[in-house]
C-alpha cells in the first residue's frame, strides 16, 4: 500500500496537486498513485502515459486501482514538478441516467508515491493543491 496521504479540495469538480523537487542522474523512477476521480499526471510539463479517463470505470464501493508508470524518461538533472489534475469523474459527479451525484464520495483525492532511485516521495502537507 501507498504511503503518502490522500489530498483533496472540497466544493470543485477539477483541481490539480503540484510537487517540485530535485533529482540527479537518475537511473530508475516511478510513480504510483490511488485517485478517487480521474487523472492525469504531468512531469515537466509531459503528459504521463497515454491513456484518457484514467482509471476508467471503477465501482469505487469494490475497487480502488493502483496505477503505476516508469517516469525516468520525463525527469531531468536538476529541479522537476510533478503535476497530477484530478476530476470528479465517476466517482462524485454525474452518474447514471438518473444523474446521481457523490455516489462514492464527496471529495475527490489523489495519493501518490515518488520512487527515485530509492528515495520514496510521497503526498503530504508539503504538495500544494489548488
Amino acid at each position: 500500500m501507498l504511503q503518502g496521504k490522500f489530498i483533496g479540495v472540497r466544493n470543485v469538480n477539477t483541481f490539480e496537486v503540484r510537487k517540485r523537487f530535485s533529482a540527479l542522474r537518475t537511473k530508475k523512477a516511478t510513480i504510483s498513485c490511488i485517485v478517487l476521480g480521474l487523472f492525469v499526471i504531468e512531469i515537466n510539463g509531459k503528459r504521463v502515459g497515454k491513456s484518457y479517463l484514467m482509471p476508467g470505470w471503477t465501482d469505487y464501493d469494490n475497487c480502488v486501482q493502483l496505477a503505476r508508470f516508469d517516469i525516468t524518461e520525463y525527469l531531468s538533472d536538476g529541479e522537476n514538478e510533478i503535476v497530477i489534475t484530478v476530476n470528479e469523474g465517476w466517482y462524485k459527479g454525474p452518474l447514471s441516467w438518473a444523474r446521481i451525484v457523490n455516489h462514492y464520495g464527496d471529495v475527490c483525492a489523489v495519493c501518490a508515491e515518488l520512487c527515485i532511485d530509492g528515495n520514496i516521495i510521497t503526498t503530504g502537507l508539503d504538495w500544494k493543491a489548488y
